[in-house]
């Protein structure tokens, strides 16, 4: 970190290190298999002609509205433990029926990361990384008005959409989604841009979430229309199945009406059908094809295990539309 280097030894450390310019600044000139030396926990690079923003959600995940409401969190918290302690007796009762047991081990699980979310609520205060929102947005206004990029991708910890049951409507998800769409409605008013279908951000790509999601939003209204997004999260610890009320997102207009903003094309959490009812474990391959405009091909890569050891599944690649084209796919599904 920069802050660790002596104001005495500082022009030396930026001579040797950061050799690089962007947009006219200094900056660090990457060499794979060397330590990198990232002064910051968000950075973007530029590969193949392709702009990629990688963000530190952490400090953009912060309530909306400001501070939590700390007795209400409390309660909350008291709730899950009550409700824990219930699912640790039933888990004693009914140890030998193994499907029961799988099911409340499941829900154990999930209460344990609830548990945990109200406990980094109640000991965290984070403030809204405003510096980074603003790298952002003069980031991307920057790649837009450069001849030489022809894309761009977002990287993030947690998901702005998402339909995995226990962070679907979670007030990580709707903060960064608010925040992110603030960025991108700024981008297209600088550019002067009038039409949503002309795409800010090709592709968004995020974790967090136990599952893996391709989805695509709608006219939202904001910046963030008609944009792929893709959550891989399925690698680790405790799958999710998608949550009951199914693949599409809504969400209530000032009028009081419910206006869709996503669908999710693709599902694979723990009870995905093709496993046989195995835990389906994922990872994303993402290949950009030459030449404008920009090209992305998605192809899961999921395995589930089994008693003779691991069984790989093959799915075909998805080729991501372009935005004209999920325009018609929007209008023709309302």
């Amino acid at each position: 970190m920069l802050s660790e280097i002596s104001s005495s030894r500082l022009d030396d450390y930026l001579d040797r290190h950061y050799t690089a310019k962007w947009d006219g600044q200094r900056c660090l000139q990457y060499q794979p298999g060397h330590h990198t030396r990232l002064p910051n926990r968000y950075y973007r690079f530029r590969h193949a002609g392709v702009d990629v923003f990688a963000l530190d959600s952490n400090t953009l995940i912060t309530p909306l509205s400001g501070r939590d409401d700390r007795t209400s969190l409390r309660q909350q918290l008291k709730s899950l433990d009550d409700e824990q302690t219930r699912c640790l007796k039933a888990l004693s009762l009914k140890a030998r029926d193994e499907k029961q047991r799988d099911g409340l081990m499941d829900d154990l699980e999930t209460l344990q990361e609830e548990r945990l979310d109200l406990q980094r609520r109640l000991h965290h205060h984070a403030a809204e990384d405003g510096e980074q929102l603003t790298w952002l947005r003069d980031g991307l206004i920057a790649s837009h008005r450069d001849p030489r990029v022809r894309g761009r991708i977002l990287t993030l910890h947690h998901p702005p959409y998402v339909t995995e049951r226990t962070k679907w409507a979670k007030a990580d998800t709707l903060g960064i989604r608010q925040r992110l769409r603030t960025v991108l409605d700024d981008v297209n008013r600088v550019l002067g841009r009038q039409s949503r279908s002309q795409r800010t951000v090709d592709l968004v790509l995020s974790g967090h979430a136990h599952c893996l999601e391709i989805l695509r939003t709608d006219d939202t209204g904001h910046g963030d229309s008609f944009t792929n997004w893709a959550v891989c999260g399925g690698s680790g610890y405790s799958l999710r199945d998608q949550r009951g009320q199914g693949p599409h997102l809504s969400e209530s207009q000032s009028n009081g009406e419910q206006r869709r903003v996503a669908t999710s094309e693709l599902y694979v959490g723990r009870s995905w059908a093709d496993c046989d009812g195995g835990k389906a474990y994922s990872a994303l391959r993402v290949d950009i094809s030459e030449g404008s405009p920009l090209r992305i091909r998605l192809t899961p890569l999921i395995s589930h295990r089994e008693e003779s050891g691991w069984n790989e599944v093959t799915m075909n690649a998805m080729e991501l539309p372009q935005p004209d084209q999920l325009k018609t796919m929007s209008s023709n599904a309302n």
